[in-house]
């Protein structure tokens, strides 16, 4: 009995909110206003919600990793990876694109160069 009765709410709350939401959708559509997101037509609402829940899911997996490569020990390391290769990649392009140089040789010109190590000839 209870589940019935729970359906039922659940049933009249859908209903309550797609009735509220084709208010909100006549009353701009009267005043002019438009959004990228509804055109004149008017889209459902449910094509919104997935847009929504898509970037809601986007902020949620971006703020999840932040939190992995600032607290966690793997998390640190691999974020100081990425910054050398980088920095690596950035001096590969600028040595590469003024000299005129192939990739593997841009690289490894930037990496010589970056740690010092330089080459002696003698």
């Amino acid at each position: 009995m209870e589940y019935l009765v729970l359906q039922g709410n659940q049933t009249r709350n859908s209903r309550d909110r797609g009735h509220i939401a084709r208010q909100g959708n006549e009353i701009a559509l009267s005043h002019g206003e438009h959004t990228g997101i509804r055109n004149i037509a008017g889209l459902h609402s449910s094509k919104i919600n997935v847009e929504r829940k898509s970037i809601d899911y986007a902020i949620f997996l971006w703020k999840k990793s932040k939190d992995f490569l600032h607290q966690t020990f793997l998390g640190k390391m691999i974020s100081k990876a990425m910054s050398l290769v980088i920095i690596i990649a950035v001096g590969a392009i600028a040595i590469g694109l003024s000299e005129e140089l192939a990739a593997i040789d841009a690289i490894y010109f930037a990496v010589i160069s970056m740690t010092t190590v330089g080459k002696y000839i003698d």
